[in-house]
């Protein structure tokens, strides 16, 4: 039995040092070492099975490393591959569930990839409401940037809908001059705009000032 626990404590201890390694070749912009570092981490991780906790940091660290190199073909099905993990480890309901479709929806979104994005944006928001509750600020965010994705669609009464509910979330945790609460209230006034409802957008813009000023008139990207 000690033999065993310290084999185990060996193990953690080489695969933290991987990941410290690949870490650290990052930071010194070696990318080729910090790749290596890092798929030798997850080799590692490979070998304690589905349950091993290190497994979906490996995962997690190379897709979040390709996608910082613009290797968006490799870090796609390693992405998709923790959503998969959380499924079957953890089940269709678990927090770390949702974080994880929420990455991969972001890991779409950025590259204009909204119709795969949705999707996953979707259940992330579906999980979180039912295990966070419905006044809880992830699900606030989760809920912005879904409705980035509606708008992106020209879906604009979902995207509408969405924003109030961030908007409502924010202001009850965070109170009505609180720059987050500010920003949704641009958001509203962006795809009230697209509408071409001026009145709508001018009123929830009017909101917005007085936590920017006059730099609410410039209604940020979406």
């Amino acid at each position: 039995m000690a033999h065993t626990k310290a084999s185990t404590k060996e193990k953690v201890s080489t695969w933290q040092e991987m990941i410290d390694q690949g870490d650290r070749a990052y930071r010194l912009a070696s990318y080729g070492e910090a790749e290596k570092f890092y798929k030798e981490a997850l080799e590692e991780a490979e070998k304690g099975g589905q349950a091993d906790p290190r497994l979906e940091t490996s995962l997690s660290t190379l897709a979040w490393f390709y996608r910082d190199q613009g290797r968006y073909d490799e870090a796609e099905p390693l992405y998709r591959q923790v959503v998969k993990l959380w499924e079957e480890v953890l089940g269709p309901d678990h927090p770390s569930l949702a974080a994880s479709c929420y990455k991969l929806a972001e890991f779409y979104f950025v590259q204009g990839r909204a119709d795969e994005a949705l999707p996953f944006y979707e259940r992330s928001l579906s999980i979180r409401e039912k295990k966070l509750g419905k006044r809880n600020l992830d699900v606030a965010d989760t809920a912005e940037h879904l409705a980035r994705a509606y708008l992106c669609q020209g879906r604009y009464q979902d995207a509408i809908e969405l924003y109030e509910k961030a908007l409502e979330i924010r202001q009850s945790i965070l109170g009505s001059k609180h720059p987050a609460v500010a920003y949704t209230n641009l958001c509203i006034a962006a795809v009230y705009l697209c509408q071409g409802k001026s009145g709508e957008a001018s009123m929830m813009a009017t909101s917005a000032k007085r936590v920017f000023g006059e730099r609410a008139h410039k209604v940020p990207a979406l």
